[in-house]
């Protein structure tokens, strides 16, 4: 269930893309264009599983402290600001925490490490040069919320 301060901040489109991932166990690809609330609706989705965290972000490096940032706007409610760790090492990970925020490249080389850690929501940003989603993607029983920006369309 979704803390209600935060049901509060969405807007009623909003809301529907929260619901609409919640009716597929939190799976969802939020494609929704610049501007229109991608990372809230994320947040919220994730929030909606909080019991099952730590939560994953996988974003690309120069989004990182954004992710940050919105967990603490939006979900203050659900994580103490202390709680969410940006992970630059391996050790990033050991700390107690309940979001873990990290770059496309370095989630690539810690992939071992990160099944170990056995997130069960996580949440993946777009990048433009994003080939491929890691393989443990596949292996997620929870939650696995997509965030694409629209203006990626021209990517090949």
């Amino acid at each position: 269930m979704l803390p209600q301060d935060l049901w509060d901040k969405l807007l009623p489109f909003q809301r529907t893309g929260v619901l609409f991932a919640i009716s597929r166990r939190g799976r969802a690809l939020i494609a929704d264009d610049m501007g229109l609330g991608k990372t809230i609706q994320a947040i919220s989705i994730a929030c909606c599983y909080r019991y099952e965290w730590p939560c994953l972000v996988i974003t690309p490096s120069s989004l990182r402290d954004d992710w940050v940032e919105g967990f603490k706007k939006w979900a203050s409610s659900t994580v103490d600001p202390w709680k969410i760790k940006i992970v630059d090492k391996v050790a990033d990970m050991k700390e107690k925490g309940l979001v873990f925020v990290i770059s496309y490249t370095l989630a690539a080389r810690l992939v071992e490490d990160l099944k170990k850690k056995e997130f069960k929501v996580i949440i993946a940003v777009s990048s433009p040069s994003h080939k491929g989603a890691p393989t443990f993607f596949s292996e997620i029983k929870c939650c696995c919320c997509f965030v694409f920006s629209r203006r990626m369309n021209h990517i090949t």
